[in-house]
């Protein structure tokens, strides 16, 4: 299996962070509760963070150490092997109050990775032709970054 780089790690992160964004967008705990379909759906966001956390490298983690890197680990566990004793209330929290911190410190880890590789990479924007790929300076968003030469 090819090694995802940490740039399309992080920018499955930020799908996963804005797709949860909207997910919640106009509701409460109380729907959050109620809601199974929104209950599962922002879990398996946070499982998808997770996971992709784990395999960013611990020196470009340090450098973001307001970030609850371990927390944001472990959770993932949580959610797959201790899914009975998830608390509704403490998933929406942490939504409401641990993500906006990661996706800061995401786009921040992001930028410079971009910037720091002109003609590297290649960009399939949304709705591109298939087999069509074009050259070009990353747009930030909507697209999905394809580095030259990976897997």
């Amino acid at each position: 299996m090819a090694t995802r780089s940490p740039l399309l790690r992080i920018h499955g992160m930020l799908e996963s962070i804005r797709e949860i964004e909207k997910a919640v967008a106009g509701k409460t705990l109380r729907d959050y509760k109620r809601s199974w379909v929104l209950r599962s759906a922002v879990e398996r966001g946070i499982e998808v963070i997770s996971e992709a956390s784990r395999h960013l490298g611990s020196d470009l983690k340090a450098q973001y150490e307001d970030v609850r890197w371990v927390d944001i680990a472990g959770i993932g566990n949580i959610l797959r092997h201790e899914y009975q004793r998830i608390d509704a209330a403490i998933i929406w929290r942490a939504v409401k109050n641990d993500l906006p911190p990661l996706k800061d410190a995401l786009l921040a880890m992001r930028l410079p990775r971009i910037s720091a590789r002109p003609g590297v990479y290649k960009i399939k924007y949304a709705g591109h032709v298939p087999g069509k790929i074009e050259d070009a300076r990353p747009r930030i968003a909507n697209s999905v970054l394809c580095f030259a030469g990976a897997q």
